[in-house]
């Protein structure tokens, strides 16, 4: 999930630059980066991130990268107790893509959210 940082004003970045008048567009960019930057994404609840995987994203044979989430402790003790016909309903690990691993994770946490346990077992 996305926990979004207050967006820059116009005085704050006249600051950051220090050269006085940055055109609007100028501004939407810097404010673009900025937001950008600050973003802070954690992977839902009840959900870790096991791995982030975008080399292939690097060595520009794709692009897009891929992340995968898997199950907090609780989730995996619970899926552990569910039935093989459950099991193969349930899963314990989901996936995303995405060209960035912002939109990879939401890709994944989208998968997360589509996927809970049963409540028996919660």
């Amino acid at each position: 999930m996305t926990k979004q940082t207050p967006s820059l004003s116009d005085e704050q970045i006249q600051d950051l630059l220090r050269v006085g008048n940055p055109t609007d567009e100028e501004c939407r960019l810097i404010r673009m980066g900025w937001d950008a930057a600050m973003r802070k994404q954690t992977a839902p609840a009840g959900w870790h991130i096991l791995q982030a995987d975008f080399s292939l994203q690097a060595c520009c044979k794709a692009s897009t990268g891929r992340v995968t989430l898997v199950r907090d402790n609780a989730g995996r003790v619970a899926w552990h107790l569910l039935s093989e016909e459950q099991k193969n309903a349930v899963p314990l690990h989901v996936s995303g893509e995405g060209r960035t691993i912002f939109d990879a994770l939401d890709d994944a946490a989208r998968e997360a959210m589509i996927a809970p346990l049963p409540e028996s077992e919660l």
